[in-house]
């Protein structure tokens, strides 16, 4: 999670003073950094989209109040995310997607758009190597493909046990009440 976070920083929020761990090797990170800018998708996508987007928004189906922070969002309606990886092929890093609960984090955010007039065409998850030859992969995804559906069903479910967790009146999760 360091390389992913410090290359997170690198790519997405280079303004900010880098506080990385030891344990990240700078030069691999600027290395994977270099190829995804020559990576022509992702180059095209960055130059208009707005980066570390934070996104507030009420849960319909719930009620319940949230908050995400987008990679990217683009005003022709493309959302990204950047995800570092250990896989060799674009298959294993979409198993590795569900296994990382993804589809989860995809349809979170793609809901967070559902009272805009306007909602995001595709959500593209740039997988990235932490290993040369730093190749990139792109998992593009559709509002209503099998795997938004299923991460739409997951966090609904998450939510929906968190609220039953939560005592309106002391405004305090219940769970944490020990009276």
């Amino acid at each position: 999670m360091q390389m992913g976070s410090a290359l997170h920083q690198s790519v997405l929020e280079p303004h900010l003073e880098r506080n990385w761990s030891d344990q990240v090797d700078v030069d691999i990170v600027e290395s994977i950094k270099d190829n995804l800018y020559h990576f022509l998708p992702f180059r095209s996508l960055m130059q208009n989209a707005d980066c570390e987007v934070v996104r507030v928004w009420e849960d319909i189906p719930t009620g319940v109040l949230c908050k995400g922070k987008l990679d990217m969002v683009s005003p022709q309606g493309v959302l990204a995310d950047i995800k570092t990886t250990s896989c060799d092929s674009l298959e294993a890093f979409r198993r590795v997607c569900r296994v990382y609960d993804y589809d989860r984090q995809v349809a979170f955010y793609w809901d967070s758009f559902k009272s805009e007039s306007r909602l995001p065409e595709k959500f593209v998850l740039f997988g990235i190597q932490k290993v040369f030859p730093y190749q990139i992969f792109t998992y593009e995804l559709l509002p209503n493909d099998d795997f938004v559906k299923r991460g739409r069903t997951k966090y609904q479910s998450l939510l929906k046990t968190w609220k039953s967790n939560y005592d309106d009146k002391t405004q305090r999760r219940k769970w944490l009440v020990l009276d």
